[in-house]
């Protein structure tokens, strides 16, 4: 449908404001700069809600919520660039972006194909057993990767940052990543 269509050509505009927050978030994470992080993402939750009832008031569709969203991305994406501007410097030159684009390719292509192998156990259960069967297995999972998803987002939130840190000393390293495996 048309309405979709304008709804999905919108949000699509958040994968693009998303990106330098990310990128900036990280470097603050590695800075192990966790409580700047959360305030600036308590911010632009605020300023994501604000907008949105202000915008609700006026319009009572989905774009409401929608443009709240792109909102909330700006202000990450502006207040941590802000936060983090003394972490990065830009050289200008075209061959430093060189291995940023080397390891984004394999990380993209990885994250592809990590999701079409994570989703053909669903293809073959809804095509072999039914939708039934689908929708249990599904619920099933949703509740297991939840309860890891939450345990295991606490250990990277805090780990990735350490492992940065020490990454000079390989010993540390091994340790500290054999104390992580032992622990999950």
């Amino acid at each position: 449908s048309v309405i979709l269509l304008d709804v999905v050509k919108t949000l699509a505009w958040t994968f693009l404001l998303a990106g330098p927050g990310t990128i900036f978030i990280g470097l603050l994470k590695r800075q192990l700069k966790f409580k700047s992080i959360s305030k600036i993402q308590i911010f632009a939750a605020f300023v994501e809600l604000g907008i949105a009832l202000w915008l609700l008031a006026i319009r009572t569709d989905i774009f409401a919520i929608i443009y709240a969203l792109i909102a909330k991305h700006i202000v990450l994406s502006v207040v941590t660039y802000w936060s983090s501007r003394n972490l990065w410097t830009f050289k200008g030159h075209l061959s430093s972006f060189k291995g940023m684009l080397k390891f984004g390719v394999f990380d993209m292509a990885s994250q592809m194909i990590n999701q079409m192998t994570t989703q053909i156990d669903r293809i073959l259960i809804g095509k072999f057993l039914g939708q039934t069967a689908l929708g249990f297995y599904v619920l099933a999972w949703d509740i297991m990767s939840l309860i890891v998803g939450k345990i295991s987002g606490v250990y990277n939130y805090t780990i990735y940052p350490l492992f940065t840190k020490i990454s000079d000393s390989p010993h540390r390293l091994s340790e500290l990543y054999g104390h992580v495996l032992k622990v999950l």
